[in-house]
């Protein structure tokens, strides 16, 4: 398991949570960590939901080619399901 900053959660109308925060991610090429912009999703039992993500967990790294930090701050469920994530980079 990685490291893993939770900043804030929704819960989907199924029981489901979803996690905001952020991840640290090695970047081999810079021999050093990344912290990416991450997003999680928890099944009923709390296990990682393998529907979503990379085995639940999905990380956004914005800038590729410079290092750089992405921090995933709030996370708001609309209406119709879709999901608004607010962070900062």
């Amino acid at each position: 398991i990685g490291q893993y900053v939770l900043r804030d959660l929704v819960i989907q109308p199924d029981g489901k949570l979803v996690f905001v925060g952020t991840t640290r991610v090695y970047n081999s090429s810079e021999l050093a960590f990344d912290t990416d912009l991450m997003l999680m999703r928890l099944n009923l039992d709390g296990s990682f939901d393998g529907d979503f993500g990379t085995e639940g967990v999905f990380s956004l790294d914005i800038d590729t080619l410079a290092r750089s930090s992405e921090y995933g701050e709030d996370i708001e469920l609309l209406d119709d399901g879709r999901l608004i994530v607010m962070g900062q980079t």
